[in-house]
């Protein structure tokens, strides 16, 4: 990694050799993209600059524990970085939507306008 990296315990890119599979695609169009945007760079602010200068951390090294050891030398990154690495998957919310909506709007309510669904919806949320 880079000279400011935290420490890890795997500090290779695990690089596949085939030809065609998803990572060698992944880790040529990598290194292409770096080589491209070092013209670019001078106008990022610093933090950026940083954290495009250290090294593609391994696949199995945890970008969590990374943002959380970096906190220091890149602030504002890693907020960010944590902010949507710590995003749950979830289909839950829309579940209970649609368990809402199977209750509200039920053969007997056929007539039922998509206003008034709307407003029982919300009721049953509050």
């Amino acid at each position: 990694m880079g000279k400011y990296s935290p420490p890890s315990s795997a500090s290779t890119v695990q690089q596949d050799d085939g030809d065609g599979s998803l990572w060698s695609i992944h880790d040529k169009s990598l290194e292409k993209s770096r080589m491209l945007s070092s013209e670019a760079e001078s106008t990022f602010p610093s933090e950026l600059k940083l954290y495009l200068q250290q090294s593609t951390m391994s696949r199995v090294q945890d970008p969590v524990q990374f943002w959380h050891q970096s906190k220091t030398l890149m602030a504002a990154l890693s907020s960010v970085a944590l902010k949507y690495l710590a995003v749950v998957g979830s289909s839950v919310t829309s579940e209970k939507l649609v368990s809402a909506l199977n209750a509200i709007v039920t053969d007997d309510r056929s007539r039922l306008t998509d206003a008034h669904i709307t407003e029982r919806v919300f009721m049953n949320r509050v």
